[in-house]
């Protein structure tokens, strides 16, 4: 296994509703029901699995599991898709960009 770091430029995207600006880009939805480390733009670092992406409403919906020892419950985090910096998943095979 290898570890990929996929960036992407906002400046590139396409926004079709200029309601709700956003720009998650396509290739998230394939990180469903991945284990991924999510960086967001005020440098926080959010590890867990992406469970749900909505490009419509601008969000992705993250689980991150429960810890053990200290005891802490699995909770759901719905994140902003414009805050999103960065997006690191561990791959298998091919680590061509996606």
């Amino acid at each position: 296994m290898s570890y990929a770091n996929v960036r992407f430029k906002r400046s590139n995207c396409f926004d079709p509703t200029p309601i709700i600006p956003c720009c998650i880009p396509s290739f998230v939805e394939k990180f469903i029901d991945e284990d991924v480390d999510i960086r967001t733009k005020s440098g926080d670092v959010i590890r867990g699995i992406i469970t749900n992406v909505n490009q419509d409403e601008c969000y992705i919906c993250i689980v991150v599991p429960e810890l053990i020892s200290p005891f802490v419950a699995s909770k759901l985090i719905v994140l902003d898709g414009n805050q999103v910096e960065s997006i690191s998943a561990l791959v298998d095979g091919d680590t061509t960009c996606i």
